[in-house]
């Protein structure tokens, strides 16, 4: 399986990421894909993939005619899932996934002095219902 994602937006007005005396809201562009594979051993099936984006942004302009870079903000995020299923009972499926990823930044600290890159991930666990019963 795989998935290849283009995504070209800029900031939300309420980011805390907003300049003051913007021009404009910058513009920033997402490349990304994921890849992975899905495998069935009768009834349990047993998911894994990876993903990698890149997000850059594009300079701000100011009101006052300046121009300043946003090249601190410029990222690369890496990360992979684990999924196991089982076909308990028609349209009964419990499951189990684990996620993790990690951002990485073009520039150690940003405008402010801050290290911006991180790392998380989540665990879960609950069932998928496709019955016209439940």
């Amino acid at each position: 399986m795989g998935e290849v994602r283009l995504r070209v937006s800029t900031d939300n007005p309420g980011s805390p990421n907003i300049q003051a005396g913007l021009a404009e809201y910058p513009i920033y562009t997402t490349l990304g894909g994921t890849f992975g594979i899905d495998q069935s051993f009768n009834r349990l099936d047993v998911a894994a993939g990876g993903t990698i984006d890149r997000t850059v942004y594009a300079n701000s302009k100011l009101t006052d005619g300046e121009v300043t870079t946003n090249d601190d903000r410029n990222f690369n995020q890496y990360g992979g899932v684990g999924r196991v299923s089982y076909d308990l009972l028609p349209g009964v499926k419990p499951f189990g996934e684990i996620e993790g990823d990690s951002r990485v930044h073009d520039l150690q600290f940003d405008r402010n002095g801050y290290q911006r890159d991180s790392s998380g991930g989540y665990v879960r666990a609950g069932t998928s219902s496709n019955s016209p019963g439940f």
